[in-house]
């Protein structure tokens, strides 16, 4: 089995997917991994939520792929991510996060998601992704 998950670079994830609400289900996953990356976990917990959030982007099968949608709020928990991952002397983890910031990964905002509701914001987001990809 492991070598099935390992053959299909973790994309059995994205079998689930619905045809009808790409937007949603990808912001449900995003949302749900950045909860793990920024809770109170131990470092190695929080670093596991990272590495999935960094493979869900890579291995998404969506063109353009959508962005990963970081709060203020969010974006300086993962600073204090990278801040602890340097202590430790985990090098890898700034370079990681360095390298997702050039790729424009990030759609960064004001409303946290853990905050509020959840399929609410995402549907702005989705709202918001349509007009600003109809302006392009």
């Amino acid at each position: 089995m492991k070598r099935v998950w390992l053959s299909r670079k973790f994309t059995y994830i994205f079998e689930a997917n619905s045809s009808t609400k790409l937007a949603f289900f990808m912001q449900s996953l995003y949302a749900h991994t950045i909860g793990h990356m920024i809770s109170t976990s131990s470092l190695s917990q929080r670093l596991g939520g990272m590495y999935c959030l960094y493979c869900l982007y890579e291995t998404q099968p969506f063109k353009p792929p959508f962005k990963m949608y970081f709060s203020l709020g969010e974006l300086k928990k993962l600073k204090t991510l990278v801040i602890n991952a340097k202590e430790h002397g985990i090098k890898v983890v700034p370079t990681l996060v360095k390298r997702m910031l050039e790729k424009n990964v990030f759609l960064f905002g004001f409303v946290d998601l853990h905050e509020g509701s959840v399929s609410e914001t995402v549907n702005q987001l989705r709202i918001a992704r349509c007009l600003y990809a109809s302006c392009i």
